[in-house]
């Protein structure tokens, strides 16, 4: 999973149109080609969750990542960023400590409305 932005420092304020991000990966066959994955259309000033293709790590040096930005762009900067994997145990365990806490509040709020009454 990633984020894009594409900012320019000399875009008017109308513009909206950020380019295009494009995603290959090396095939080694037929002449040694890239084939195209993903085309990703930007919007200027705006970031852009993406997930990413994930990749072996054996496929790093096969993998390319190019930019298209609109022709009327002066300047133009993109920002890519990755961000790590996360895992989903933390998140679970604390997800199940909070239901056993949550079942027994839940039962002592049951006795007292049963046994609380005499």
């Amino acid at each position: 999973m990633g984020s894009i932005l594409v900012t320019s420092s000399t875009a008017k304020r109308t513009w909206y149109d950020g380019g295009t991000l494009y995603q290959a990966i090396y095939l080694g066959v037929n002449g040694g080609k890239y084939a195209e994955g993903e085309e990703v259309k930007l919007v200027l000033s705006r970031y852009k969750i993406h997930r990413f293709t994930k990749l072996s790590e054996a496929d790093y040096f096969n993998y390319r990542v190019s930019y298209t930005p609109q022709r009327y762009f002066d300047s133009v900067r993109i920002q890519i960023w990755e961000y790590g994997e996360t895992t989903t145990t933390d998140l679970s365990d604390e997800l199940n400590s909070i239901k056993t806490t949550l079942n027994r509040i839940e039962k002592k709020v049951d006795d007292i409305s049963r046994f609380g009454n005499l």
